[in-house]
């Protein structure tokens, strides 16, 4: 299988990570309104921040949707210990895989695959984006201080957890890994690559993990209704703005080169 790298892009210039020239520059306009639409986002997740802060027990409506998806059950209850359909156990494995230590394995594995394509700027992207929203997840959950979802609430839990609710952790971790990977994918240079079809397994696996993720730690009675919804707005949030860097570096390096060509080809001449 031939070697992937950010030099095989859409003209295979050595170094060339520009847009296809085809492709409209982002206007003022359009850049005004990502920005205000980031800060509307940021502005969103720090008012259910405070909600909860100041109302740390789940609105009924919480416990209506937890209970309606996991369906009849004992009280007490430990979700481990109920039987579960094939998708129920498949939406468990979700939450499973993305505890600490699974997480870290499957990071590793995503890291190595990125570095054997020869992807160096997404693998390190992806690096700092990981580790910085789990540095601000660990920020920003004993700010807002929630509790833990308990059996006292009538309804099943996976564990008793001694840190922490909102945001949920597995969830902006997950928007922000498998969101990312989902956009390396999806871009050059990969989707120059005339290999590009082996990649649609695993575009499939994060879109299923992206979507399933919040149900799961329902599903699981790890998290409340606003806590996964709080964990989805910090790591769309997080993915944009890594995007963001990432896109802004790449057209800055292309840019770089293009000058460098220019200045030889005066010379030469």
């Amino acid at each position: 299988m031939a070697q992937l790298s950010d030099r095989d892009t859409y003209d295979r210039e050595k170094g060339d990570l520009t847009p296809p020239p085809d492709r409209e520059p982002i206007t003022r306009q359009q850049r005004i309104f990502r920005v205000v639409l980031w800060i509307l986002g940021a502005i969103v997740l720090a008012v259910l921040g405070y909600i909860v802060h100041t109302h740390k027990a789940p609105y009924p409506f919480e416990l209506i949707a937890t209970k309606d998806i996991q369906g009849p059950h004992p009280v007490p209850c430990l979700a481990i210990q109920q039987p579960r359909s094939a998708l129920e156990a498949a939406l468990f494995d979700v939450s499973q895989l993305n505890n600490p230590v699974p997480s870290v394995i499957g990071g590793a594995i995503w890291l190595i695959g990125m570095l054997v394509l020869r992807l160096w700027r997404q693998a390190l992207t992806l690096v700092v984006a990981v580790l910085s929203v789990g540095g601000l997840f660990l920020l920003l959950t004993p700010l807002v201080a929630r509790p833990r979802p308990t059996i006292q609430s009538g309804i099943c839990v996976h564990d008793h957890y001694s840190y922490f609710s909102f945001p949920s952790g597995h969830v902006s971790h997950d928007v922000v890994t498998y969101g990312f990977l989902l956009y390396v994918t999806l871009s050059e240079p990969v989707r120059s690559w005339r290999y590009r079809w082996l990649f649609i397994p695993l575009q499939l696996l994060f879109v299923f993990d992206l979507l399933t993720i919040g149900y799961s730690r329902l599903l699981e009675g790890d998290h409340w209704l606003l806590d996964v919804t709080g964990g989805y707005i910090l790591g769309i949030l997080w993915l944009a703005l890594f995007i963001y860097l990432y896109r802004r570096f790449v057209s800055h390096r292309g840019k770089h080169h293009h000058t460098r060509q220019r200045e030889r080809a005066t010379a030469r001449a």
